[in-house]
């Protein structure tokens, strides 16, 4: 009997450890997830600042390489245009001279 009364009070004790020690491990993890899920939100937060810091470097790489390839694209066409205009300056004015010739040619003839 007196083995029985032992046994069930060691029982007892450890089934009383085990208890506090369960409560005790939750608690701790509990704390432990706390601490974990603000880091892993300020992780969260920098890395999407990272993200747009990024994201805006890029728009303005992409926005100056527009610019100059525009500014060598347009310089080119401009210079083209100017020369063809000249051109067709010179053309009118050839035409012009050759038809007041022709005229004058006429007008001597008649």
């Amino acid at each position: 009997m007196e083995v029985l009364h032992f046994s069930l009070g060691m029982l007892t004790v450890v089934l009383i450890y085990a208890v506090v020690g369960v409560f005790r491990l939750r608690k701790l993890f509990k704390r432990s997830s706390v601490r974990k899920r603000k880091a892993i939100n300020n992780l969260e937060s920098l890395t999407k600042d990272l993200s747009r810091q990024l994201n805006e470097e890029i728009n303005a790489v992409y926005r100056e390489m527009d610019i100059r390839i525009n500014a060598h694209a347009v310089q080119p066409l401009r210079e083209t245009n100017e020369n063809v205009a000249r051109e067709v300056e010179d053309i009118y004015r050839m035409v012009d001279s050759r038809l007041d010739k022709l005229e004058n040619r006429l007008t001597q003839n008649s």
